[in-house]
């Protein structure tokens, strides 16, 4: 497997939406595997829910606002599940865009010989930046709480996300 790092501090979390739909079908077939927790190094970031459909969003604090560290997860995936991770995220669109920032963990990765303290370099998205963002009220960290408002704009995955993930995808498959 490919050693890419993702840092994921929303829905694609265990147990939420999108890792179910998404990061657990990798999973289960050797794609992905779940570290560790962490927290962004960087403490000039800002994590809100977008109102239409309590989407969460990070960017990096404007001038004059307070930033500060998020928590999230840690994984490593391939080059497939990659590219599966950069369409759900609109990276083609300019939705988001995917960055490499230092994450400190906060539980120890045995799998990769980490320690609790090591930082580790990861990709993350960050939402493209639009004034309305800094508007909306911050949260420190996504939760269970907070997801349960949580609108997909997909009641069921994408062909294109899961052909990337287990392989073409028939209509059957993708209702499951």
């Amino acid at each position: 497997m490919t050693d890419t790092f993702v840092f994921v501090y929303g829905t694609l979390k265990r147990g939420f939406f999108n890792f179910e739909s998404f990061v657990r079908p990798a999973i289960e077939r050797g794609k992905a595997e779940y570290l560790c927790d962490g927290l962004t190094v960087a403490s000039d970031l800002c994590l809100v829910l977008r109102k239409e459909r309590q989407v969460p969003a990070l960017y990096r604090a404007t001038p004059g606002e307070t930033g500060y560290r998020v928590p999230g997860e840690v994984f490593r995936v391939d080059a497939d599940v990659l590219k599966a991770l950069d369409i759900l995220e609109g990276v083609a669109e300019a939705n988001y865009y995917r960055e490499e920032v230092e994450i400190e963990l906060t539980t120890a990765a045995p799998a990769a010989g980490w320690a609790p303290g090591d930082v580790v370099r990861c990709q993350i998205y960050f939402k493209v930046f639009d004034a309305s963002l800094a508007a909306l009220d911050k949260v420190p960290e996504y939760t269970a709480a907070l997801h349960a408002a949580y609108s997909s704009r997909r009641g069921t995955p994408m062909r294109e996300i899961l052909a990337c993930i287990v392989g073409p995808v028939d209509s059957e498959q993708e209702q499951q």
